[in-house]
């Protein structure tokens, strides 16, 4: 008798990752990533299942954006949702994957598009799966136009339908060690302050739009310029040596 196993997720991958895929580099601000799958009914996507490789000092723990596409004739068409992800989460497993539980997106059947939205130029290494060939399902955009990929394989992304079973990921929680920002809100100048010894490394302002406007290193009661940028609220990302980090909103008004 042949057992039939039923699963709440799509998967295009086989579960193991002989590379890794992305964008980076100059430019690649704003870049996207998205791989095509077909939902065969009307449902709720409730989560995303992605499988990061490590990378060296965790050079690519870094914020970006959950994204989802509507399909405009075989290609991403609209932003249908986007959430904002502070950094890839890592599990302790070989070849296993993320979760990340999203509000629910109501699909009908028929294509649709997962993948992410870079705010920074660094690599965020995506498993990729070089066994199955998804070639003709994998698009990017840098920005402007959506262009299929050269490389044939299959990004290690899931959509999760339903109910979510799977338990999310949760990064390892980071007290704010006395993290002050202030004012908040600011007009010409943010100041940032924190315990002596805390190991800050540096920190990032990012705008709504996910585009980094400041990027720097850091030292206790810093002094932050904000008088040239534009009135709204931004992520303040402070980024430690053990590669975790702490964040924090900030709004500026004019």
């Amino acid at each position: 008798m042949q057992q039939l196993n039923f699963y709440n997720y799509y998967a295009l991958d086989d579960g193991s990752a002989e590379s890794g895929y992305d964008l980076f580099g100059e430019g690649t601000i704003g870049a996207m990533v998205a791989q095509k799958f077909y939902s065969y009914k009307t449902d709720n996507l409730v989560g995303i299942m992605i499988y990061f490789n490590r990378s060296y000092q965790d050079a690519n723990s870094q914020p970006f954006k959950i994204t989802v596409w509507n399909d405009n004739n075989g290609k991403p068409g609209e932003i249908i949702y986007q959430q904002m992800a502070s950094k890839p989460l890592f599990t302790d497993s070989l070849n296993c994957f993320t979760v990340y539980r999203i509000d629910p997106v109501p699909l009908p059947d028929g294509n649709f598009y997962l993948g992410w939205q870079h705010i920074t130029e660094e690599f965020m290494n995506v498993g990729f799966d070089r066994n199955i060939n998804s070639k003709d399902k994998i698009f990017h955009n840098l920005p402007g136009y959506w262009t299929n990929t050269q490389y044939e394989g299959t990004i290690m992304v899931r959509p999760i339908f339903g109910k979510l079973y799977q338990t999310p990921t949760l990064t390892t929680t980071v007290p704010n060690h006395g993290l002050q920002v202030y004012p908040n809100p600011a007009s010409d100048y943010l100041y940032i302050n924190f315990d002596n010894s805390i190991p800050v490394q540096s920190y990032q302002l990012v705008s709504i739009t996910g585009r980094v406007v400041e990027n720097a290193s850091i030292i206790p009661n810093a002094r932050v310029s904000v008088g040239h940028l534009p009135a709204g609220i931004y992520l303040l990302r402070v980024n430690l040596k053990n590669g975790q980090a702490i964040t924090s909103k900030v709004i500026i008004k004019r």
